[in-house]
């Protein structure tokens, strides 16, 4: 099992992505330009074919703040919670799904994914000096995943597991914006 990683989250959200794979699907469909989640808002044609195919998984209506996450293809841990949902996401090229603040996606820039040395992609806080994480990496072999999302309390802190199942297809649409799923822990 992958270890607990800290990221901080700057807005209401946070994405999980394979970075390879949204490029492919991005030059697919001629998208140009880094203000990519405002194409897919704007455009629900277009968030609905990407969450189809699994290109990203938008988990919105959080509080902003740090939170850990861990992903894991063995099993869920017993200091899980509650199961949040199971959802659709696909693992390209790279082998890796990064998580971050999904307000970013209006700054998307895949070159900052490619150094495959780096886990945590951070930036010092200019008041405090504080070391934050903005994104970070798990290694996920390439495939077609069932994720299953649960809520997770690890030494005082909470967060989320990401559960990976491999599947041969997609077998129906599922939305993580429907009214029937709450995904704030904080």
């Amino acid at each position: 099992m992958n270890k607990f990683k800290e990221v901080r989250l700057s807005d209401y959200g946070f994405f999980i992505l394979s970075p390879s794979l949204m490029k492919e699907y991005l030059f697919s469909k001629k998208i140009k330009g880094k203000k990519i989640l405002d194409k897919f808002e704007n455009d629900k044609k277009l968030y609905l074919d990407s969450i189809s195919k699994g290109i990203w998984l938008p988990i919105s209506s959080i509080d902003a703040k740090k939170y850990i996450f861990c992903a894991s293809l063995d099993s869920i841990p017993e200091n899980t919670k509650s199961e949040l949902g199971k959802f659709n996401l696909s693992v390209g090229d790279d082998d890796s799904i990064w998580i971050g603040s999904l307000g970013s996606l209006n700054c998307w820039d895949y070159i900052i994914f490619e150094n495959e040395d780096k886990d945590v992609i951070s930036y010092k806080a200019a008041l405090t000096g504080q070391v934050i994480n903005k994104f970070i990496k798990f290694e996920i072999p390439k495939g077609k995943y069932k994720v299953t999302l649960t809520s997770v309390a690890e030494h005082n802190e909470s967060g989320y597991f990401l559960y990976f199942s491999l599947v041969d297809e997609f077998k129906n649409l599922i939305d993580p914006r429907d009214d029937i799923y709450s995904f704030n822990i904080g």
